[in-house]
């Protein structure tokens, strides 16, 4: 959680972020206006805030004519060189309304198609949004399309599902939920993680961003740009891949293709055979019409590979086989997790977490987890303004016990930490030394070790809000004993983000600040502190990684009673730990 004594940047997110959600009072509006007035450079992250909160829903529906006029005052007081992001994408936002969010996510789909064009050629919401690998896959759907107005027209539900993501991150909205239905030939533009489509005769398709891609119908996937591995087992035979320039037609396969932003496509054969087709003038006016006899090209046979060059002709040569590029399934990561609904709304205990281990997907109940018990902690120098405990409204003899339940609104937060991660045993006196200072972080222990198994072996959850890193609070988790073996592992993107439908927003909490440094566990115990109401209406959500023991260096089947973890000190925001568990 971000310290706001910090800096006005910090200052300026939680005001503007306040005034979003409709909650700022009239002082803290004039604290704004000051603070946009004294800081230009404000005004650029007014807009990225005021972007962010459109895309999540998050914008309140009761703003007045006067605060939408403020609005339009600060966007139109934008330095000149961020005028055409900024005010290109005001343009496309929709209009305010209180309808439900399902209903508002249905109406945003046909507006998003028409302007993702232009908004590609506004620039500078590539700049906000894209990595540099991803620029070439959106100028290909910004100059690779009609630019004829396009028709609107009700498409019919489909049958392709999202059957799983993972870091999956989409240009203009939150990731599809889990299971959820491709609409038929919509584009959808993945910027960057993976996508598998399960179809329904049982053909599976992993797409890697950056990618461009439509489902054509129940038999097609279209790659217009972008890399996807596909298995068609049996009764799935003749599923295919269309490109801008081929079609590749399964035979009974496993097969990769691969579409460059200059239309050149590669096709790999793992297993079985594959059928590649070039498109004739009539092939591509009607690309889901079944192969013309007349536009074969090849066969390709297992351990077979082909490039085919988009010239004036199609032009087929052979290339190396490799089948690195061909995945059969998505990484290890926790994929979901379930919670018990408090009475404001908001998801408060943890009663289950879906995690895919060794390629296997497991839910694990709560009481199959191992919780932890805080062992030592110390903060950074100063006095963080948010405290270090989030809680109910009161708490028990023991503070510290609010990061070993199963709540996901309460935690030990704002731990301390360093740039560099640790190499040596971390210093954890009882009694500081002056002349060697403990180390900033927190420890925990295993009420029982955990075995180091296949894919994560602990499930870690903070509390994120919408002005702090969408990815997640980057933070080291070290062993307390170092060998020869053992090492740091720094974790800087989550399973589940902010921006993965699956991270659920969590019920109301309360800060417990205190008015002097916390150094250690005796003082986060003992030392005073004053009850602060967060105001997280909406803003905050759990979000959650997995730790593989085998990142530190720990052996398969090895044993582990205690880690370390610090905030990782890359930006102003202290990550905020509420729930860590053991699998068994």
């Amino acid at each position: 959680m971000t310290n706001s004594s910090i800096n006005p940047a910090e200052r300026f997110g939680e005001l503007w972020t306040d005034y979003l959600e409709g909650e700022l009072e009239e002082a803290g509006l004039v604290e704004l206006q000051e603070l946009l007035t004294a800081h230009d450079f404000l005004l650029k992250q007014a807009a990225d805030y005021y972007r962010t909160h459109r895309l999540l829903g998050l914008i309140a529906t009761e703003q007045t004519d006067g605060d939408e006029q403020f609005v339009g005052d600060v966007m139109q007081k934008l330095p000149q060189e961020s005028n055409r992001f900024s005010r290109g994408v005001m343009q496309q936002l929709p209009p305010q309304n209180s309808t439900s969010d399902n209903s508002v996510c249905e109406s945003r789909v046909n507006t998003r198609k028409r302007n993702w064009r232009r908004i590609v050629s506004q620039g500078g919401w590539l700049v906000a949004l894209l990595s540099v690998i991803a620029l070439p896959m959106v100028w290909y759907a910004a100059n690779h399309r009609d630019t004829a107005p396009e028709i609107i027209v009700e498409q019919p539900a489909g049958n392709v599902q999202f059957a799983s993501l993972s870091h999956a991150r989409f240009l203009g909205e939150m990731s599809p939920a889990i299971n959820s239905i491709l609409s038929p030939k919509r584009e959808y533009v993945l910027l960057s993680g993976l996508v598998e489509l399960a179809f329904p005769r049982g053909a599976m398709a992993i797409v890697e961003g950056p990618a461009v891609f439509r489902v054509l119908s129940d038999d097609c996937l279209a790659l217009d740009v972008g890399h996807c591995s596909v298995h068609a087992p049996k009764g799935a035979e003749g599923f295919r891949v269309d490109t801008p320039v081929t079609r590749v037609v399964d035979r009974g396969t496993r097969f990769s293709v691969n579409v460059s932003e200059a239309s050149e496509t590669e096709v790999q054969v793992i297993e079985g055979m594959a059928d590649i087709y070039r498109y004739s003038d009539q092939s591509e006016k009607a690309s889901t019409e079944s192969p013309d006899a007349t536009t074969f090209e090849l066969r390709l046979n297992e351990h077979e590979a082909c490039r085919l060059e988009n010239g004036n002709n199609i032009v087929a040569r052979p290339t190396a086989y490799n089948s690195a590029g061909y995945r059969s399934q998505l990484q290890d990561r926790i994929v979901s997790y379930d919670t018990a609904t408090a009475q404001d709304g908001g998801a408060e205990y943890l009663k289950s977490v879906t995690v895919q281990r060794d390629g296997e997907v497991i839910q694990y109940p709560v009481e199959q987890l191992i919780p932890v018990e805080l062992t030592y902690f110390k903060a950074n120098p100063g006095v963080n303004a948010n405290g270090h405990i989030a809680a109910g409204t009161s708490l028990g003899e023991s503070r510290i016990q609010v990061l070993s339940d199963a709540a996901l609104n309460t935690g030990v937060i704002n731990p301390g930490g360093s740039r560099q991660p640790l190499t040596i045993n971390p210093v954890m006196r009882t009694v500081e030394d002056k002349n060697q200072l403990n180390t900033p972080g927190m420890a925990i222990r295993f009420r029982e070790p955990i075995k180091n198994g296949p894919g994560p072996d602990v499930v870690f959850f903070e509390l994120q809000t919408l002005s702090n890193p969408p990815e997640g609070d980057a933070f080291h988790v070290s062993p307390l004993k170092f060998d020869q073996k053992r090492k740091s592992h720094t974790i800087r993107s989550y399973d589940l983000t902010m921006l993965s439908s699956e991270a659920q927003k969590i019920a109301r909490f309360h800060l417990y600040q205190f008015h002097q440094n916390i150094a250690s566990l005796d003082e986060l115990q003992t030392v005073r502190y004053e009850l602060k109401p967060s105001h997280n209406r909406l803003r905050f959500r759990a979000i959650a990684v997995g730790i593989d023991l085998s990142d530190l260096g720990y052996l398969p089947g090895e044993l582990v009673e205690e880690l370390f973890i610090q905030d990782a000190m890359d930006d102003n925001s202290i990550v905020d730990p509420v729930f860590i568990g053991g699998l068994p």
